[in-house]
């Protein structure tokens, strides 16, 4: 059975989702970085507060499926999911991915501390909405094509009174959805390269280590099992679009049996985008099954794959 861990990314966080995190999770993160996890409005509006709580409690919920006997061929994170993946391949250690979400997150914030996010359509192709952002875009109305979820689902990056003019247009072009995320920052776009060189510097200050299993990296879609490679995603990656729709197909391609991909919590965002665009995959969200329903699921699948 080809096991993928797969971590959300901004916009599937959602109030109350600490509350099942381990107090020392909880401390690790105010020791290292002085930041105070609470399950509060404050965190879920605050871009460092939202990163760390994703880091937090992916990895988590994904200790906890390796300590109960699986362990995963591949992962798969979405944006700031991709530390969490990092971290379960045994790519990075949890504090070294702390230190650097905060920092990545803090120097987002500072970059863009208001008026700037991200949206996205969904019923257009690439080729459909590309025309329509290219009308909007500007020096003073800055908005990109960013993450490609699905050939039909697209992000959009940049200044919100140019998102929201692009998501109108959408609109009027058939698009059956186009709101604005949950995303405070516009991540994902070139606004993001002066982040990235800062981002850059404080990396190479770590250690990283050829991950334990296949990584699928972010910004190329490919997957790949060498450190340098991995160090190189969790830069770009705050720049370029995730290509999740290319991340997918390359774990079909490196897959040998049949696959299984597990969504940790929070949310269940990435399981029911695979559940309508991928064929002969199972998907399970461990935020609606919990460890319990997840082990059950997976070692059902196991016996039924040996017998």
């Amino acid at each position: 059975m080809e096991l993928t861990f797969t971590f959300p990314g901004q916009g599937s966080q959602y109030k109350g989702m600490l509350q099942q995190l381990p107090k020392q999770q909880l401390d690790l993160v105010a020791d290292l970085t002085g930041f105070q996890l609470q399950d509060t409005e404050d965190t879920y509006h605050s871009i460092v507060g939202i990163q760390l709580a994703l880091l937090s409690i992916e990895t988590h919920y994904g200790r906890q499926l390796k300590a109960a006997g699986f362990h995963p061929k591949q992962v798969a994170g979405h944006s700031i999911g991709a530390f969490s993946g990092a971290v379960l391949a045994e790519a990075i250690s949890l504090e070294a991915a702390i230190l650097i979400v905060y920092q990545r997150a803090t120097l987002m914030a500072q970059a863009y501390p208001q008026d700037y996010g991200m949206g996205v359509v969904t019923g257009l192709f690439q080729e459909e909405l590309s025309p329509l952002v290219q009308q909007i875009h500007s020096l003073k109305m800055p908005v990109y094509l960013s993450n490609q979820n699905a050939p039909q689902q697209i992000a959009l990056s940049g200044y919100l009174p140019a998102i929201d003019a692009v998501l109108a247009l959408a609109k009027a072009n058939g698009a059956a959805k186009a709101i604005r995320l949950n995303v405070p920052v516009p991540s994902h776009c070139p606004l993001m390269q002066e982040v990235a060189d800062e981002l850059l510097k404080e990396i190479k200050k770590i250690t990283i280590k050829d991950p334990n299993c296949l990584y699928l990296a972010n910004h190329t879609g490919r997957g790949v099992r060498q450190a340098h490679l991995v160090a190189e995603d969790l830069v770009q990656n705050i720049v370029y679009p995730v290509k999740w729709s290319e991340m997918m197909q390359a774990s079909k391609e490196h897959g040998y049996g049949p696959q299984v991909k597990v969504e940790l919590p929070p949310g269940q965002t990435l399981t029911k985008l695979g559940e309508t665009s991928e064929s002969n995959v199972r998907w399970i969200s461990m935020d609606r099954l919990g460890l319990e329903g997840t082990s059950y699921l997976l070692t059902k699948w196991k016996e039924q794959e040996n017998d």
